[in-house]
């Protein structure tokens, strides 16, 4: 008899036809999108075991998130000499561009899958094919018997897979004809001088740019407004999202806009070129005595053949022709501890000038964003800035208390971004209105298969309650439209880029997974539920929270949790809006000529 384990991967139903099955079967659900939420509920009805996570996880995987930021921690402090290091995604700890956490945590669950229920046939629900073929690569000698039946999602990732460096060719040809342009066709001679005293290293896209197509800069315009007032030159150096042609063409009337890489040379571009196709070798590295090797050698070649390097060597040679034609004395950016930041500042180093460097923490803070998390001593070896200069008290008490970094770099600051609901706020709370039928505000975060569970799940309230659905303004809103087919129901309304305000007014609670609108909505004295979606690492940006904050993980429950928060008395309703109101405002602060000074005094 064999008494192999048996892994089946799949992302349909339809495929379970092709493998053994029966009411002793058993799965596990390790996808996180839709689809695998359609096979989940299909394996239930057909009378198929549940493996919960829990049932699985050994002591290697509490508190992973910590682990985890332990060990790219260490690698940092062992590798941070090498320049190519700080161009792999991973080395961010940025969920959001390296996928390598997930893939470790589900790695250890499969280990453990198979310790635990050896010779038994176990399917899992797994949407991610390049993942699935790193382990089979893994375990190809072990004697376990593995069977794949998820393809590439879509014509671009097999292009991706099997067309090696072809991402990399495309951002190699667009950056030359992005330089083409700049040179050729844009103003020349572009300063009136040379010298300033700070630098703004931004963003631009179309938020950047107000109705009447003025600019406004989306991260620094209350500071930008501040030095003009204190007679502090300064010049926006900024990288440029599509539309791109439309945005160059905007800011040409701008002399003190220039784009990010106005000095590069046809040659700085080869030589990135040259730099993707580099070969970085790594010895055995283990995450809780367990190999992950291949793991992290399958991220590097995906950053290198996605054109990740490329771009992250092409900052670094941007900042190094930079400050060579211009003279400044401080440097204020977006923080978010990512590759392209680590570039520009070894490259700013490496030139030798006096710059003092400030970050500038723009968002919020969530468990999920394992990049503003240092591990012991990390800091001291990783390229910093001086200083980091958060939105408010909440945000530095939370990096001082979970990051690791140095006491003394930390400012509070104000939430330069959010400037705009605080000149509306002033301090008016929105009033508890007795609506016949309550309006709920969903908040999606932006992320395509996130949003599209999000509004599966709410899908419950169609019936009882007016629903609104905010977009984020750079999602698919069309995708979201098209696949959530939600607007079959008469009673949803959906929004993109409506004004929030406008939005806050016409609703009674606001639900959401992970966008950072339930901080704006506290600040206006909204009660906010957190849909729990049951990702491993927390996403709830108010995770160290829970006044006027409710945690639903069904449908179900979020019904009933919206019933016990309208028989909330009203005296005792009103004083947790002022008390959720105010500690939102000391999470985004207001902007202050004192608070703007932690900037650049």
């Amino acid at each position: 008899m064999d008494n192999k384990t048996r892994l089946v991967f799949l992302d349909k139903f339809d495929f379970r036809r092709k493998v053994v099955s029966g009411k002793f079967s058993k799965f596990i659900m390790l996808g996180n999108n839709l689809e695998c939420e359609l096979v989940k509920e299909n394996f239930i009805k057909n009378g198929f075991t549940e493996i919960k996570k829990e049932q699985i996880s050994e002591s290697k995987l509490n508190d992973f998130n910590w682990k985890y930021i332990e060990f790219i921690g260490n690698l940092n402090k062992l590798n941070t000499d090498r320049i190519i290091w700080h161009t792999f995604s991973f080395t961010s700890k940025n969920y959001f561009l390296s996928r390598l956490p997930e893939k470790i945590y589900k790695y250890l669950l499969i280990l453990n899958i198979i310790k635990n229920f050896h010779g038994d046939l176990i399917y899992i629900i797994e949407n991610d094919f390049d993942f699935i073929k790193s382990v089979q690569n893994i375990l190809k000698d072990k004697d376990i018997s593995l069977s794949n039946f998820v393809a590439p999602q879509d014509i671009k990732a097999v292009v991706k897979r099997y067309v090696p460096f072809v991402k990399v060719f495309q951002c190699f040809f667009a950056e030359c004809l992005h330089l083409m342009y700049i040179k050729f066709f844009w103003k020349k001679n572009f300063f009136l001088n040379n010298e300033c005293d700070c630098i703004l290293k931004t963003f631009i896209d179309h938020q950047s740019f107000d109705s009447k197509g003025n600019f406004s800069d989306t991260f620094f315009a209350p500071l930008a407004k501040h030095f003009e007032k204190e007679k502090f030159s300064y010049f926006f150096w900024a990288h440029i999202f599509p539309d791109w042609h439309l945005n160059i063409n905007k800011i040409s009337q701008y002399n003190n806009i220039i784009p990010e890489n106005y000095f590069l040379s046809f040659r700085d571009l080869l030589k990135c070129l040259i730099f993707s196709f580099k070969k970085y070798e790594i010895k055995k590295m283990s995450f809780e005595h367990t190999d992950v090797t291949k793991l992290i050698r399958t991220e590097i070649k995906r950053d290198r053949r996605e054109g990740k390097v490329f771009s992250n060597y092409c900052a670094y040679l941007c900042m190094e022709k930079f400050v060579k034609n211009v003279n400044f004395r401080k440097l204020v950016y977006v923080f978010e501890n990512q590759c392209w930041e680590k570039m520009i500042l070894t490259a700013l180093k490496k030139s030798g000038k006096d710059v003092r460097t400030i970050g500038f923490l723009h968002s919020v803070i969530q468990m999920k964003h394992l990049n503003y998390f240092m591990g012991k001593d990390e800091i001291k070896y990783i390229p910093y800035p001086d200083r980091i200069v958060t939105t408010g008290k909440i945000t530095k008490d939370l990096l001082e208390k979970h990051g690791n970094y140095f006491p003394n770099s930390l400012y509070e600051g104000c939430a330069l971004r959010q400037n705009k609901l605080f000149e509306t706020y002033k301090q008016n709370i929105i009033k508890r209105e007795k609506r016949l039928k309550k309006v709920c505000l969903i908040a999606l975060k932006g992320e395509l298969d996130e949003d599209l569970r999000l509004i599966d799940f709410i899908k419950i309230l169609v019936n009882d309650f007016n629903v609104i659905i905010k977009a984020h303004p750079l999602s698919s809103f069309g995708k979201i439209i098209r696949l959530s087919q939600i607007t079959k129901y008469s009673n949803v309304e959906l929004f993109s880029r409506k004004s929030l305000i406008k939005l806050f007014n016409k609703s009674d609670f606001v639900i959401y997974s992970s966008s950072t609108v339930c901080i704006e909505a506290l600040l206006f004295g909204l009660p906010v539920i957190f849909v729990d979606l049951g990702e491993f690492l927390n996403p709830d940006p108010l995770f160290d929270f829970n006044l006027f904050k409710w945690i639903v993980k069904s449908p179900e429950k979020l019904l009933k949790t919206i019933g016990s928060i309208e028989n909330i008395p009203d005296d005792k309703y009103l004083r947790l809006q002022k008390e959720a109101s105010s500690y939102a405002h000391y999470y985004f602060s207001s902007v202050t000529e004192e608070r703007l000074k932690a900037f650049y005094k």
